[in-house]
């Protein structure tokens, strides 16, 4: 049994092919996301909080948040929210559906901090998927060290974020674009990255119909930090 944890569906190719292998998966997800996972043909439980709550419980913490520039609020974010306002409901939720449900390897993705740590209190293994380039050192190592604090007083190794503390990262980044740092990582499985367009609910945009026929380039900040 494999168990997931993500609030997108970049886990989805990687899930069918477990599925396909004959192994049984769940995801723990945003409470509000879980009815999506469902729709989308697997099971799911409602886990943590939803993004719009965890980002209020965030910012409520920096007083001078509108005044930080774009280009840094990520260095406020990594730490603060994902490191941060996002690990406790999680590692409380987890806490229960972990037990229940005994999954034999926990997959989190890169945004998913609490999942690991869960997983080392529970004694069951895990990896991070990754869902593009590297981030860079310095902003791995600042999360590192907040996660470090709660490792600590679960008495549980801290496994680190992007694999430098030795967890398995899953590199779905094509190689000529990754940073070359990841040659750094102790623990690396290269994925070829799959693109996941059959949710049932999902339809092109009208705007895309009268659109010449020639090559388009589409360019998206995500679903979540795109205000």
């Amino acid at each position: 049994m494999v168990g997931g944890l993500g609030t997108s569906t970049r886990w989805c190719p990687l899930a069918r092919a477990l599925q396909a292998a004959g192994h049984q998966v769940a995801i723990a997800t945003d409470p509000g996301f879980a009815e999506h996972v469902r729709r989308v043909g697997f099971e799911a439980f409602a886990a943590g909080l939803d993004m719009p709550e965890a980002r209020r419980r965030f910012i409520a913490t920096i007083p001078n948040w509108d005044e930080i520039a774009p280009w840094d609020q990520l260095w406020y974010i990594h730490p603060g929210l994902f490191a941060g306002s996002r690990i406790e409901p999680m590692l409380e939720d987890l806490g229960r559906i972990i037990p229940d449900w005994r999954p034999d390897l926990l997959i989190h993705d890169s945004a998913e901090m609490a999942g690991a740590l869960a997983a080392e209190r529970a004694g069951i293994p895990h990896v991070e998927h990754s869902f593009g380039v590297l981030r860079p050192d310095e902003l791995r190592r600042l999360a590192t060290n907040t996660l470090a604090l709660v490792a600590e007083r679960l008495g549980v190794p801290n496994p680190g974020v992007g694999g430098i503390n030795g967890e398995l990262y899953l590199d779905v980044c094509p190689p000529g674009i990754q940073r070359p740092e990841i040659a750094d990582l102790p623990r690396v499985q290269p994925l070829r990255p799959v693109g996941f367009d059959d949710a049932p609910d999902a339809v092109l945009p009208e705007w895309l119909t009268p659109l010449p026929a020639r090559p388009l380039v589409y360019v998206t900040m995500g679903t979540e930090f795109n205000s």
